[in-house]
């Protein structure tokens, strides 16, 4: 249903730390994936799942770098 809406998952890696099992269950989607900046996985050791970001280009970032 978010393929059919334009969706597209930035997040593409297993996140779940266990020694037998590998599953992508911690999902992050864009339905504008030129905006993405950076996407990924930040590695720790607090959890068994390991969290996920995104860093989006909004207005206020593309105002302040813009050249003059």
């Amino acid at each position: 249903m978010l393929l059919d809406s334009g969706f597209m998952p930035i997040i593409t890696k297993a996140t779940p730390i266990i020694d037998h099992s590998k599953t992508l269950i911690d999902h992050a989607y864009a339905n504008v994936p030129q905006k993405v900046l950076k996407s990924g996985i930040c590695i720790g050791g607090i959890s068994d799942h390991l969290p996920v970001f995104a860093l989006l280009l909004t207005k206020s970032y593309q105002q302040k770098n813009r050249a003059p």
